[in-house]
């Protein structure tokens, strides 16, 4: 009888938890998104260290970039 009763009483918190985990909304703006819109890009600089020589005729052009 015990059993039965503290099952019921399981079922129903589970209930309420679901009706209200359902009441939740998410905001619709993916983050990606936000911080595409309004952050500013950063400045990257790129330093290659190693001697030009050698370098076949594709790398010689992205390094004369």
């Amino acid at each position: 009888m015990n059993f039965r009763k503290a099952q019921s009483s399981a079922l129903m918190v589970l209930l309420l938890m679901g009706l209200w985990v359902g009441s939740l909304h998410a905001c619709n703006v993916p983050v990606f998104r936000y911080a595409l819109e309004r952050w500013d890009a950063d400045i990257y600089h790129v330093l290659v260290v190693q001697s030009t020589e050698g370098l076949s005729e594709s790398e010689q052009a992205a390094y004369d970039l």
